[in-house]
C-alpha cells in the first residue's frame, strides 16, 4: 500500500480542495457485517487510510526517484 507515498498528502488536499465526498453505506447483499453509512471525507485519518490503499509505495532506483 502507498501509506508512505510522496504523493498522499497532495491527494487528500485535493479531495478536500475539491470539496469531493466519498461516503460508505451498508450493503446487506455485499457487506457480512453491518456498519453505519458515513462520509468518509470527514474523519482525514480514515480518509487517508482509504487512499492509500489504492496508491503504489514510491521506489528509489538507481538514477532517479519513481512511483512504481
Amino acid at each position: 500500500t502507498g501509506h508512505g507515498s510522496s504523493v498522499l498528502e497532495e491527494l487528500v488536499q485535493l479531495v478536500k480542495d475539491k470539496k469531493i465526498d466519498i461516503s460508505i453505506k451498508y450493503d446487506p447483499k455485499k457487506d457480512s457485517e453491518v456498519f453505519a453509512d458515513r462520509v468518509i471525507t470527514d474523519d482525514i485519518e480514515l480518509l487517508k487510510k482509504i487512499l492509500a490503499y489504492f496508491l503504489p509505495e514510491d521506489a528509489i532506483l538507481k538514477g532517479g526517484h519513481y512511483d512504481n
